[in-house]
């Protein structure tokens, strides 16, 4: 469960990666947009993890 928690939270970022590698020259703005994406996944992430009673949970926040 906690492995499946993690490569689904990090799944955006391997796309965003993925993306950004394979453009011809990717400009400052697509990662701009990819930067911002990815912070707000975070800080849901983070959102979701204020409160949980599991300990596994407790230690990544």
């Amino acid at each position: 469960q906690r492995v499946k928690y993690l490569i689904d939270l990090t799944k955006p970022f391997v796309a965003a990666i993925a993306t950004i590698g394979t453009t011809k020259g990717p400009t400052i703005y697509l990662v701009l947009v990819y930067y911002n994406q990815l912070f707000d996944i975070l800080e849901e992430a983070i959102k979701r993890l204020k409160n949980k009673r599991i300990p596994w949970k407790k230690d990544i926040y």
